[in-house]
This record gives C-alpha cells, structure tokens and sequence, in this order.
C-alpha cells in the first residue's frame, strides 16, 4: 500500500537507534540532516520539507526527533486519514515508539514490531488496540477487510460490551481479547466467499486466489478492468 518506510535522523546520537529500527524494516531507508548526522543512506538541507514531501509520497514516516516538530510541520497536511501513511515519533535511545497518525493502517503494528526489537514501549493510544490487542481494520499481512467502512461501528458496538462470534481459519484472532461468544451478536468471517459484511459481520478474505489474463500490448488498465 505504501513506499518504502522513512526513518527520518537529525541528530547524530541518534543514528544507532536508526540502524537498528532499519534492521526491522527491510527496504527502509535512513535520511540524515547533513548538518548533524553522518552514515546516513540518503541526506537532505531541511527538515520540514523533507517531512512533507516524504509524507504527500505517502512513505511511512519514523521520526527520530521531537514530536512537536512532526506535528507542527504537518498538521496543515491533514485531511483523510484512510489515505495518509503511518507516521510514528521514536526518542532517540530507542525506549519510546509513539505512532502519531494512520495508527489503523500499520502504524501501531510498526511500533510494536519496534518495541520488541528495541526493548522499548509502544505508546499505542488506539482504544480498540488496547482493549482488545488487535486492530481490525489493519489485518495481518495475507488478509483484506472486505468491508472497512463498517468497522468503526462494529468496534463501537464491542466497546459497548457486545460478544462476538469468529468464523474461518482467523488464527491472528485466537491471541487476542476480544468478547468470544458463540452466540454474541456480532460475527468476523474468514472466507473466501463473496459474503456482504455489515456494522454487525466484518468479513475478511485471505490472499489466496489469483486471477490470471491475457490481452495486446498497449492495452489500458481501464480496459483490463
């Protein structure tokens, strides 16, 4: 869904921690400011343009630097967080992974991969996350949700003490605490089958049928589709 994850170093007490958080990222790339920081992959002149172009590319963006610089610098960037890349602040030894934006599309999963690694603390503040140890608009890699636009209501339904039901081979679910009810209300489904969801069903499908065609060179993509 996205470019290669950013790891964004101003300072140079702060390359290691750079290097070790590229270790768990493959394809990552690590800019330093030229000024401050030394082995860098890629080096750049000025931090807020580097933060915004990074971020309209929509690269995963990690911080290594104050908070308060990545939100000032792109707050005006804002306007629809089911388009915007995962944007995540680390201090500089590594002990605080904060995922500040598109914590539902893979921010929170990078900063616990992160906190593992680091034998740091992954500062989640995702209420579904933290109630219930997953994030169920964002499955795990082989999965899709067919149906994302019912997700905040079905998750606000389990906030409210709703049991559900899980149906299919959704082994990423059996390590987590959500309400498991034979007979609850609500249902999540792994199939794939073309099955329509609902505030009450979530329905995942796993990556595992392709679709293979033939066509002329130079045929468009409308077309195809």
């Amino acid at each position: 869904m996205y470019e290669k994850p950013a790891i964004v170093v101003v300072t140079q007490s702060a390359m290691s921690t750079a290097h070790r958080v590229r270790e768990q990222l493959p394809g990552s790339v690590i800019y330093g400011y030229r000024k401050r920081t030394k082995l860098s992959d890629v080096t750049f002149d000025n931090v807020g343009n580097t933060l915004r172009e990074l971020f309209t590319k929509k690269q995963p963006i990690i911080a290594l630097m104050s908070s308060g610089i990545v939100i000032r610098t792109l707050g005006n960037l804002l306007k629809d967080k089911h388009k915007e890349p995962p944007v995540l602040v680390i201090s500089e030894d590594g002990r605080f992974i904060v995922p500040l934006l598109g914590g539902h599309a893979g921010a929170n999963q990078i900063a616990q991969t992160l906190a593992n690694a680091l034998h740091g603390h992954a500062a989640l503040t995702t209420t579904s996350d933290t109630r219930f140890g997953t994030t169920l608009d964002a499955p795990p890699k082989g999965w899709n949700l067919a149906n994302p636009k019912d997700h905040k209501n079905f998750v606000a339904q389990l906030l409210a003490g709703k049991g559900v039901q899980i149906n299919g081979e959704l082994d990423w679910l059996s390590v987590t605490q959500l309400p498991n009810d034979a007979l609850g209300p609500l249902r999540i489904t792994g199939t794939l089958r073309a099955i329509k969801g609902s505030s009450d069903h979530l329905v995942y499908h796993p990556e595992k049928l392709a679709l293979g065609i033939g066509c002329e060179r130079g045929v468009s993509f409308e077309e195809i589709r």
